[in-house]
């Protein structure tokens, strides 16, 4: 079965498109695919995710660069990492999406049934329903069932705006008041 790693910083003041750079960097050494994975919060710009997929777990943590140690001297604190299985895939046609986002949310263990519910249940068939949506992929923390990441594909930045303002704006008064966190985040490819 393979693994999504995610690989999140937070940079240090003035750092963000340092940050950025060298995350760019990270995906052109290991990723040869033309679908973002480097992605950075629409709230925080100092948070910064490097997304991957690898055979397994250990794999991953014996890749050989010098990059995430050169990016962690400029954050905050080391990269925290986190390992993720599918829960779902959703692309009604081949290739890359043109614009590309992610969201996490994060369910306290009172809220994580509900949470998945909502995702799988209410907010799948609206966003997938989308005309403008090319892609979403549905990943569970490996360790934390109560974190889960959810990358979409979208036709346009409109297209996505869209998704934002309305489906996604829903999800938030519904989730929120449960404890659920959600941080969205763009996809950044220079």
């Amino acid at each position: 079965m393979s693994v999504v790693v995610v690989a999140r910083w937070r940079a240090r003041p003035g750092q963000e498109a340092a940050l950025v750079a060298g995350a760019l960097s990270l995906w052109k050494e290991f990723y040869g695919s033309p679908e973002p994975c480097v992605f950075q919060s629409i709230e925080d710009p100092a948070a910064v995710m490097y997304i991957d997929e690898w055979n397994r777990r250990g794999e991953y943590l014996l890749r050989q660069s010098a990059i995430p140690a050169r990016l962690d001297a400029i954050c905050e604190a080391p990269v925290e990492r986190t390992y993720y299985r599918p829960l779902h895939d959703y692309r009604p046609v081949s290739g890359s999406s043109p614009v590309v986002g992610a969201s996490v949310f994060q369910a306290p263990p009172s809220a994580v049934t509900t949470t998945l519910t909502y995702l799988a249940e209410q907010l799948a068939p609206r966003i997938e329903g989308l005309p403008g949506c090319l892609r979403r992929a549905v990943y569970q923390d490996l360790d934390d069932p109560g974190r889960v990441l959810v990358i979409t594909g979208w036709r346009s930045v409109e297209d996505r705006r869209e998704a934002l303002r309305g489906m996604l704006q829903r999800a938030d008064t519904v989730l929120v008041p449960l404890g659920t966190r959600i941080e969205r985040f763009n996809a950044r490819t220079a």
